[in-house]
């Protein structure tokens, strides 16, 4: 702390590229796991480290036409942005590691182009420093247009886009470029947070959006046996949730239904063998969303997610059941009667066709959960799909449909209001 303060006191341009980068890398190191320096050094000291962590990235990213150094180079970069992500965790004292300037800087420098492996660096620094200061924005003081929202939304497409399509910037392949790609799709997720609702409608309606759109498509159509891409979809999924509504066109037309199902039912999976509880419950509820909004988009998307969950061939083999039962309900009389519709409507409590292990048994376990979104929004999705009232009984089980029932105000149960 001692040696960065007085480097920091005598000016960016007192010490060489190389000493600078040995200083900045032993604060990073004694700090990493520091959550506020102001404690240890004072307010006024973080702010003169602050002062010179900015000066250092003006230097080295070129900023407004500012011309690049050459006496420092994208190391100093990478270091400068790891101190200033250490001196980002205290909001106190790190203003000008916030404001529309540094912003900028993090968004250009996300965007590097230089060597493949220090760029990356660079790169994934920028985007974890950009996520930060725009997470700890003081809300409702300045429109994040203002701040330069679009063109963050903009720099952070074009580094998805080349880390999915792998052109440009020409990062490593592998583990380093997930890392890359999760962190922007966390950048954009914050960004639709940040964004007013008048601001989000306004950017939905423009050219970058689509393109967007379609860049998550090729997300979802990537191989995902790493956990890094599995995580990357499932922040997909929640970008999905922001896009127009003509949008579910689209997933169903670069067949992307059966990526999102997939997902969804791969959070099941995991959900039942990690025993996850709510926090886990609660991640299910974006791609569920995401295949209700399909499920409302059109009569094709909604048939073919109903296919998806409720496979035809399976539907017949109980139909033809339900039908001979009927039949043979029909010839009897008596107490053989009033003993066989009795059995027949106790079996209408639990659902007509879920087998252990499908994805519909799972769907319809969380229509009980403890978890409310998520209990909230498989109940819709299930209701949706079906053509009426008496359709999702069978399907889901009374047991399992009443509460959905009886909030959509279509029965009422006694002693509850």
């Amino acid at each position: 702390m001692e040696e960065f303060l007085a480097a920091a006191k005598g000016g960016v341009t007192s010490i060489s590229g190389d000493q600078w980068v040995a200083i900045l890398r032993r604060f990073s190191t004694a700090h990493e796991g520091t959550w506020a320096v102001s404690p240890l050094c004072g307010l006024d000291n973080k702010r003169i480290l602050v002062r010179v962590v900015v000066e250092l990235l003006h230097h080295t990213v070129g900023l407004n036409g500012r011309h690049r150094s050459r006496t420092l180079g994208p190391g100093v970069e990478a270091e400068a942005l790891l101190a200033a992500r250490i001196l980002l965790r205290e909001r106190g004292g790190a203003e000008r590691l916030m404001d529309q300037e540094a912003l900028e800087t993090y968004t250009k420098a996300a965007q590097e182009d230089g060597d493949a492996a220090c760029g990356f660096r660079v790169s994934l620094m920028a985007l974890k420093c950009l996520n930060n200061a725009v997470w700890d924005q003081p809300k409702g003081q300045i429109s994040f247009v203002q701040l330069g929202g679009l063109d963050m939304l903009v720099g952070l497409l074009q580094v998805l886009a080349g880390c999915v399509r792998c052109t440009y910037p020409p990062f490593p392949g592998g583990e380093d470029r997930l890392k890359l790609m999760v962190q922007a799709l966390q950048g954009l997720f914050l960004l639709g947070v940040r964004f007013t609702p008048e601001e989000k409608k306004k950017t939905l309606e423009g050219e970058t959006m689509k393109r967007l759109g379609y860049v998550l498509v090729d997300i979802l159509h990537l191989d995902h046996a790493e956990l890094n891409v599995f995580m990357a979809k499932l922040q997909v999924l929640n970008l999905l949730l922001d896009m127009p509504g003509g949008f579910a066109e689209v997933l169903l037309e670069h067949g992307c239904l059966p990526r999102v199902v997939q997902l969804v039912e791969l959070q099941l999976v995991r959900q039942e063998f990690q025993d996850g509880g709510v926090d886990a419950a609660a991640e299910l509820t974006p791609g569920l969303l995401v295949l209700n909004r399909m499920v409302l988009a059109s009569e094709e998307s909604k048939m073919a997610v109903k296919r998806a969950i409720f496979p035809p061939e399976a539907d017949k083999v109980w139909k033809q059941r339900l039908e001979r039962e009927k039949r043979k309900l029909a010839s009897l009389t008596g107490d053989d009667y009033k003993s066989a519709e009795k059995l027949s409507k106790d079996k209408r409590v639990h659902p007509v066709d879920a087998p252990k292990g499908t994805l519909r048994a799972r769907l319809l376990k969380q229509m009980t959960a403890t978890e409310s979104s998520s209990k909230t929004a498989v109940s819709d999705l299930l209701f949706n799909l079906c053509a009426d009232e008496e359709e999702f009984i069978t399907r889901c089980g009374f047991g399992n449909a009443v509460n959905t029932l009886r909030l959509r105000g279509m029965i009422s149960v006694p002693g509850i209001g």
